[in-house]
């Protein structure tokens, strides 16, 4: 008689308490999940990201190189890629050259070290002549000899990842 009377008092607190704890579980599980995706997606990010920076560094040494062997400058005269800088206050060369044209107004990454077909856009640089400038003081080793006239250019050169989503620009003064 003590069994039956037993089964009956049973309300089925058991159940319910495993039916909340399964889903207190599943709750924890489905941050997790979701935390883990938004990790995957931000190294994901990551790796495009460092591809831009790659492919804008490529162009960046792609663009001393094409400088570096030349016997002499060419004009300066704002197309094919050479320009003369703006005038201060306004808005900068990098930014009013259209990136995206089919005129070529850049230079385009001609190495080839990113195989046959990329799969990303070749980065893109332009080259910009700054000044001639002379070490009056020969205080400096890059420019040789007291009075000698070196030309100051800056290069900006556009990298863009594989999937496109992250665009980088990066620049550097180069003496010659």
């Amino acid at each position: 008689m003590s069994f039956a009377k037993t089964i009956q008092n049973e309300q089925g607190v058991v159940l319910i308490t495993s039916v909340l704890l399964i889903l207190l579980l599943t709750l924890f599980g489905l941050g997790a999940m979701q935390s883990t995706t938004l990790q995957e997606r931000m190294a994901g990010n990551m790796q495009q990201r460092d591809l831009a920076f790659q492919a804008a560094e490529a162009g960046l040494r792609d663009g001393e190189s094409y400088i570096g062997g030349l016997a002499l400058l060419p004009a300066f005269n704002d197309t094919g890629g050479l320009y003369t800088p703006v005038t201060a206050g306004t808005t900068p060369r990098w930014d009013l050259v259209d990136w995206d044209a089919a005129a070529p107004n850049f230079f385009t990454y001609q190495a080839g070290d990113l195989g046959a077909t990329p799969p990303y856009p070749l980065p893109k640089y332009i080259i910009e002549y700054v000044a001639s400038i002379e070490d009056v003081a020969d205080d400096s080793e890059a420019y040789g000899a007291s009075g000698t006239k070196s030309d100051m250019l800056r290069i900006t050169s556009r990298g863009v990842s594989p999937n496109g989503r992250s665009v980088l620009r990066l620049q550097t003064t180069y003496l010659r």
